[in-house]
């Protein structure tokens, strides 16, 4: 490597340049070599190149890629923004173009000198000071995301980016019950030093009991903001579910009178609507009127079966029946019910597995209930161009149903790595488009 940059590599002879067993041979080289002499990349090749006097020819060994090590750990790709934040912490750092949150650090090519570098790096993308102790046993993005947010107390709003900024303060609401809304602090530093931005994270994550609706959500928020700002004009945000409480709460201050400015979403859908004719049906209505608990089970398990039945479209109707029978049966035999509104079953996420399940349960719930009311005010979309499940076209034919003043725009990455990875453009994008 460069200057500074060096690093040890091993040359493993095998049959074939069979992949290796890196924990293995670390293990064996850790009872002879010192730490600072421990390889941090071993690449297999079948013979070692020698020159004219039968030496092993250095400069003929095959450079390091910036492929993912062939080590043992199956790759695992991230679920949260905090994983990704990390991810691209730990692909520069290491010159990787691929990681796993199930990788370990050390078993990738880092070394004691990099953990302290990434380590100070996580201290600048979260505000955290995490020991070096915390990789002693699991160095690995999901064991130090979870670290990261164990150590975080998430009751009501403390960090107010760019404090001193002289423009109208953003309320961003980031909508990330996973991993507790990290990413707002780069949002935050590429938006510029001149517009303060007040992270709002959603309820729920402290433990309290979440509430059971956006409107309802929107209440408390907005007393929230008030303690901040106790007057308009207001300039509004959030990302995912948090943009759409964001719309509820920019409702409750244009009934009160109090003027709002924009309102900014990132990855918000409103696609629910198709949904409407079923909630508005007399017999569904009426349901909610005797009990509303009733009501949300019988619209809920409707509107599962038609989003099912949109996903299967095309596949012939014997056929989806045939699919239909044989879920129910597997999921009898399995002793559990069917998933009728799309709830994952399991997250796997360390020590907060259980609240992030009972959270993302809550919110999915909360979400495939939710029908939006029309607003008259102006909102900005920006919608990643990866998405898996719409696209703008589509997002936007929904949008203008609720506001006719919707303006959009079209941001690089999926909903997680416009994010992260491709922060800094969304923030252009957003700082134009929010600029008064």
């Amino acid at each position: 490597g460069d200057m500074g940059n060096e690093r040890l590599i091993a040359y493993v002879k095998t049959p074939n340049a069979d992949p290796i067993d890196i924990p293995a041979i670390r293990g064996q080289l850790g009872i002879k070599l010192p730490a600072y002499a421990m390889p941090s990349r071993f690449i297999s090749v079948r013979d070692l190149p020698v020159n004219r006097n039968g030496k092993v020819d250095r400069a003929a060994l095959p450079v390091p890629d910036r492929g993912r090590p062939d080590i043992s750990t199956p790759y695992v790709g991230p679920y949260s923004a905090l994983h990704q934040q990390l991810i691209d912490l730990w692909c520069d750092l290491l010159e990787l173009e691929q990681v796993g949150i199930k990788d370990d650090f050390f078993e990738l090519g880092g070394d004691s000198l990099r953990a302290i570098q990434m380590l100070m790096g996580v201290h600048i993308l979260t505000g955290r000071h995490v020991l070096p102790d915390a990789l002693l046993e699991r160095a690995t993005i999901e064991s130090l995301a979870d670290v990261v947010l164990g150590d975080r107390d998430f009751r009501g709003v403390h960090d107010i980016f760019n404090a001193d900024g002289d423009l109208t303060p953003f309320f961003f609401l980031h909508g990330d019950y996973i991993s507790g809304g990290y990413y707002v602090r780069e949002l935050a530093r590429h938006l510029g030093p001149e517009r303060a931005v007040v992270p709002v994270g959603p309820l729920g994550l402290a433990g309290e009991p979440v509430p059971q609706s956006y409107q309802e959500m929107a209440e408390i928020h907005l007393e929230q903001i008030r303690r901040v700002q106790p007057t308009g004009p207001y300039l509004l945000g959030g990302q995912c579910n948090g943009g759409l409480v964001a719309l509820e709460i920019a409702r409750l201050m244009a009934a009160q009178g109090e003027a709002v400015i924009k309102v900014a979403m990132i990855h918000a859908s409103v696609s629910n609507l198709r949904h409407r004719w079923v909630k508005e049906n007399p017999i569904i209505r009426s349901l909610f009127c005797i009990d509303r608990s009733l009501g949300e089970r019988a619209f809920l398990w409707t509107r599962g079966q038609m989003e099912w039945m949109r996903a299967k479209r095309g596949q012939g109707r014997l056929r989806l029946l045939a699919d239909r029978v044989r879920r129910r049966i597997q999921s009898r035999r399995a002793g559990q019910l069917p998933d009728r509104v799309g709830i994952e079953a399991d997250t796997g996420y360390g020590a907060i597995a259980a609240n992030m399940r009972r959270l993302r349960e809550q919110y999915q719930r909360i979400d495939h209930l939710y029908i939006p009311e029309p607003y008259e005010g102006r909102i900005v979309l920006f919608w990643p161009e990866n998405d898996a499940n719409e696209d703008l076209t589509e997002v936007g034919r929904w949008w203008r149903q609720i506001c006719e003043q919707t303006e959009f725009h079209q941001v690089p990455g999926n909903n997680v790595t416009c994010l992260t990875t491709y922060v800094k453009t969304l923030a252009t994008a957003m700082a134009a488009a929010i600029d008064l």
